[in-house]
């Protein structure tokens, strides 16, 4: 859902190699409800991800159907999105195409990248998985109140990505990176939450 591509010479001579990084932590004062909305909306990431210069739906699905313990029988939406995003552009950045999975019943974001539009790139996959920490009851993970969006009430991130490539430049950059561009997206949402929380209301004299 992030990133971007050198052009790579010879990449069917190597093996893909696919470079993993899970990137975990609690985003204080934010609903889940808050972020899950921002992380959705991905047409509107180009506004303001560090890495992304371009972001746009280009078809939406017809739903399907899940069921979990918090919220039976929800839809999930589906669409397709065309990002373009770079690590150290223009040597190291791409337009790719995603499909894009919304479970809107178990607070879960999978994007996984479409064949045949990167130049580099084998595959890309990116999933969010928010749970709702309710800060009154000792900061526990609270299964049972997600949805509850309240002041007390903070999220628990849980953001992996999945690259793979076959050039063994790219597959080096990567390996160095990654973990640092997965913690830069993660705070770019923090950041994006905190600027769009709704204000407090006044004190009534």
């Amino acid at each position: 859902m992030i990133f971007g591509p050198l052009a790579s010479a010879g990449r069917s001579f190597f093996s893909p190699v696919t470079q993993r990084h899970l990137e975990q932590r609690v985003l204080h004062g934010i609903p889940p409800s808050h972020l899950f909305q921002i992380v959705q909306d991905v047409a509107r990431y180009h506004e303001f991800l560090p890495l992304c210069s371009e972001s746009r739906i280009t078809r939406v699905l017809p739903p399907a159907t899940t069921t979990s313990m918090q919220r039976p029988q929800q839809q999930q939406q589906q669409f397709q999105a065309v990002l373009t995003v770079g690590f150290v552009p223009p040597l190291l950045s791409e337009t790719y195409e995603s499909l894009v999975t919304v479970d809107a019943a178990n607070w879960t974001i999978r994007s996984v990248s479409l064949p045949g539009k990167s130049t580099w790139m084998e595959g890309l996959t990116s999933t969010w998985k928010l749970k709702e920490i309710n800060e009154n009851n000792n900061s526990n993970v609270n299964d049972n109140a997600i949805g509850n969006a309240n002041s007390s009430s903070s999220t628990f991130v849980d953001f992996s990505v999945e690259l793979t490539a076959r050039d063994p430049l790219v597959v080096q950059t990567l390996d160095q990176m990654l973990p640092q561009v997965a913690q830069q997206q993660v705070e770019a949402f923090e950041q994006r939450c905190r600027a769009l929380l709704p204000r407090p209301p006044p004190p009534q004299p």
